[in-house]
């Protein structure tokens, strides 16, 4: 739930009312109410006009999850996230408890109904009390950590994080839409499932897409700007399907650099394969030559 839809359903304030509160306009906390992202002093106003604690319990109330049982999320999480094939999402591991609400938070506003509690698991890895819904949400959480594992992975080894440049502030809005990218990835079967309309995920998927896109060409430019060389094609992030991606993770961040090609800026390595190419291409072209020359000696003979 959006904190200014928690707040008129919580509280005496309508909308109007907390734009006078906060000397705004209705129309920004209109846009606020619609997902504009909500600078962090209005948030903190915001949370005290709810009632709201100023931590992390605040972000789990406002999806309806309770106090007592964010325990069970935070292991619930945490077990998935060591599940991954690729290596374990470092946000689920260092702060879940404010990094997991924002995954709830982002599947929530896709239709999908949050229990009040994760799944629970016996000794022989079978959910109790099983239900069709009950296994479809784990898949559904299964698959979006696995998918946030994989992309985090990849941002991580290949995308240049440049913390002496401008490019930094872009690597940090792409990580805050891995997310995001993870759920609009998940199979269509799987989120008519759990009850996730595909137009809307359809959506999803261009907008966050494309502003992943628009942050690694500015990134791109930062590097460009300052001298630096790209060393890798960073738009695989989002042209890779995700099967490929956990792939090309699992067996590519192992790979030790033991070659001077793997040394060489991305720009250089991929000019060098294109040369590769085109000279293994000329000699299929001069194999065929000759041996069109000589089936025309052998029938002139």
């Amino acid at each position: 739930m959006n904190i200014i839809e928690y707040i008129v359903k919580n509280t005496n304030y309508n909308q109007a009312a907390i734009a006078r509160k906060l000397g705004v306009s209705t129309t920004q906390i209109t846009k606020w109410k619609q997902g504009e992202m909500i600078p962090f002093a209005r948030e903190q106003e915001l949370r005290s006009l709810a009632g709201l604690p100023d931590d992390y319990t605040a972000e789990w109330v406002l999806i309806g999850i309770s106090q007592a049982a964010v325990p069970a999320w935070l292991a619930y999480f945490k077990d998935r996230n060591e599940w991954s094939e690729a290596r374990s999402c470092w946000q689920i591991e260092e702060d879940p408890e404010s990094y997991c609400p924002f995954i709830l938070s982002d599947i929530a506003k896709l239709g999908v109904a949050l229990p009040p509690t994760p799944p629970t698991f016996d000794d022989y890895g079978e959910i109790i009390d099983p239900t069709p819904a009950r296994w479809a949400f784990h898949f559904l959480i299964s698959q979006v950590v696995e998918g946030l594992c994989s992309f985090t992975d990849f941002l991580q080894v290949y995308v240049d994080k440049d913390p002496e440049t401008s490019g930094e502030r872009y690597y940090i809005d792409i990580e805050a839409q891995l997310p995001e990218l993870a759920l609009a990835s998940i199979p269509d079967d799987l989120a008519t499932e759990v009850g996730i309309d595909l137009a809307q995920m359809a959506t999803l998927k261009a907008k966050t897409e494309q502003s992943v896109r628009d942050n690694l060409v500015n990134l791109c430019d930062s590097r460009i700007q300052a001298g630096l060389p790209i060393t890798h094609d960073y738009f695989d992030l989002i042209n890779t399907d995700l099967e490929d991606l956990l792939d090309y993770s699992v067996g590519q961040i192992l790979r030790s650099q033991s070659t001077v090609f793997d040394c060489l800026p991305y720009a250089e390595r991929r000019m060098i394969t294109l040369l590769t190419s085109n000279a293994k291409a000329l000699e299929a072209l001069h194999v065929k030559i000759d041996l069109l020359l000589s089936q025309d000696q052998r029938g002139a003979s």
